[in-house]
């Protein structure tokens, strides 16, 4: 009975963490992030809104522990990833959550079509992150 009421709780609690991850992209994208272009220009609203997608994951993962969903453990990352190359070896968004939860500022190649995703799109584009595109397209954008 108790493994079947476990079960039962991280299956209500892995859909309340799809609602606030869906939800709480699309305050961001709403609210936050349009403020921060009206405000900032260039590297600095990059950088803000890079931070905020950071502790806004930081939170979620910590929500997602505290209601016993998960539980994970990050070892051997350095303080100072810079020009380091990180591949998550399955990918899946929860993937990516943890890392940019844990690296400070990073950039990205998205999935092209989350780009036009109402509740994740605003996300990627405030964070700059680059569009997976044909491949000429893709380095020349990766270049700069």
């Amino acid at each position: 009975m108790a493994a079947l009421l476990n079960r039962a709780w991280r299956l209500i609690g892995t859909a309340l963490g799809f609602t606030l991850f869906g939800v709480g992209g699309l305050l961001l994208t709403l609210f936050w992030f349009p403020l921060l272009a009206l405000c900032l220009r260039g590297e600095r609203r990059r950088t803000l809104a890079q931070l905020t997608i950071r502790h806004s994951f930081r939170l979620f993962l910590a929500m997602l522990r505290g209601w016993g969903v998960l539980d994970y453990r990050v070892s051997g990352m350095p303080a100072d990833l810079r020009g380091a190359l990180v591949v998550a070896n399955h990918p899946s968004l929860l993937d990516y959550v943890m890392l940019a939860a844990e690296m400070p500022v990073c950039d990205c190649i998205v999935k092209q079509s989350l780009w036009r995703n109402p509740f994740i799109g605003g996300v990627v584009r405030a964070a700059d992150y680059l569009p997976n595109v044909a491949g000429e397209d893709l380095l020349a954008l990766c270049m700069a």
